[in-house]
């Protein structure tokens, strides 16, 4: 599936990149605002004083010295846009561990797919011995969440890919890495505009989880080193867990719109390949084209 999730890394990465820099910014004033208070109670209404006297001070400073406002906006817009480009690097790596590309593949195959094969075991069986049919398709319904198969993969979206590839394969004979591209240029308009619209929705999906990611790390450092950063684990958490939700159904949705591309013009990309000009053939047209030349 590498081929199908890099064309809208192609088109869109410069462009998140620029999106991305307003939370960045919003990151960085949270994590100033967390060092601002560091240790501090803030419930108490004397230390909220003090903290707001300072923030008064300070922009008193700055209202008068415009060339040291200039100075920090520019910098604060920096910092915000170099946390962008790690958010971005976060939201890869949150892509690489749901789809159980390399080198997560190695890091979760050993323990998460035994764990997720044997919890769908255990509820396939308990599906087998329902003795009524709510209690069968409710057992059904918790197999499947975990995957519509035996999982062969670490998380359900890298199963719901795989499966993907093995279902085109052995439909149509097709390896979905190679013929995707040109397959794509097939497409009817409103097909791939669907196709592409779920690649994005799965891209932001993970650069969400990504910047849940960053928030957690930030927030779980200055709470060890005994600041305030509880209100980012929270937001971390609320972020990833939320990334993850959506990233789960815009994979099976992209995975569903592939097939169905596949399903439409499989025949077409198959007799546009075949009975392709020998390579004997087409030195000789070029020889007839050059004209001695």
């Amino acid at each position: 599936m590498n081929a199908v999730f890099g064309e809208i890394g192609k088109k869109l990465g410069e462009k998140w990149v620029l999106l991305l820099s307003l939370p960045g910014v919003l990151f960085v004033s949270l994590l100033t605002a967390t060092a601002a208070v560091g240790g501090r109670d803030w419930a108490r209404p004397e230390v909220r004083e003090d903290l707001l006297h300072d923030a008064e001070q300070r922009v008193g400073q700055l209202s008068t010295h415009l060339t040291a406002a200039a100075i920090l906006l520019v910098g604060l817009l920096l910092a915000g846009y170099g946390t962008a480009l790690l958010a971005q690097v976060c939201g890869a790596a949150v892509r690489g561990c749901w789809l159980s590309a390399a080198p997560f593949r190695w890091l979760m195959t050993w323990w998460l797919t035994p764990l997720r094969r044997a919890l769908w075991q255990a509820r396939d069986r308990r599906s087998a011995a329902a003795t009524t049919e709510n209690a069968r398709a409710a057992a059904a319904t918790a197999r499947n969440a975990i995957s519509l198969a035996p999982p062969a993969r670490p998380t359900w979206m890298a199963d719901r890919m795989a499966a993907l590839t093995t279902r085109v394969r052995n439909a149509y004979g097709l390896d979905v890495e190679f013929s995707w591209p040109a397959l794509r240029t097939l497409l009817p308009e409103d097909l791939r505009r669907a196709v592409d619209d779920a690649q994005v929705a799965f891209e932001r999906s993970a650069q969400l989880s990504g910047w849940g990611l960053l928030h957690l790390a930030a927030g779980a450092a200055t709470t060890a080193v005994g600041w305030h950063g509880w209100p980012m684990v929270v937001l971390g958490a609320a972020s990833g867990t939320t990334g993850w939700v959506y990233g789960r159904t815009s994979a099976g949705a992209l995975a569903s719109l592939v097939e169905t591309a596949y399903d439409l013009v499989a025949d077409d990309l198959v007799a546009a390949l075949t009975g392709r000009p020998t390579v004997a053939e087409g030195e000789q047209a070029t020889e007839t084209l050059r004209k001695g030349a």
